[in-house]
């Protein structure tokens, strides 16, 4: 286990409410956002189907730059577009990691999730 603290920034546009060991933690967003809006390309059609290039490339520059001890939270289309940033986190919404409540809205997190 790792027991370095990191600065976390939340570039997503709500707190993130984080559940685990009977505590709960809550990471502030932070006025700035980071949205994944990926562009699209005319591609050829394949046998005849519309296909578009999918432009995850120019989502790295909306990022701030990397810095050392800093995290950023992002949304999970962030971070899954974005597999060299290492210094991504999101919230882990995959089974079993979200909190819902009545209305079946993910109220909190139980953990994060980052890339390898």
């Amino acid at each position: 286990m790792n027991d370095k603290k990191y600065e976390i920034l939340n570039l997503t546009m709500h707190d993130v409410t984080i559940k685990f060991d009977g505590k709960t933690q809550v990471i502030p967003k932070s006025g700035l956002s980071v949205r994944c809006k990926i562009p699209m390309e005319p591609a050829e059609d394949i046998n005849g189907i519309p296909c578009e290039y999918k432009r995850t490339d120019l989502l790295s520059t909306l990022l701030p730059p990397e810095q050392e001890g800093v995290l950023l939270l992002v949304s999970s289309m962030v971070l899954d577009a974005c597999p060299d940033r290492k210094d991504l986190i999101a919230p882990n919404t995959s089974k079993g990691m979200a909190i819902k409540n009545n209305a079946g809205k993910t109220i909190a997190v139980k953990g994060l999730q980052r890339t390898k």
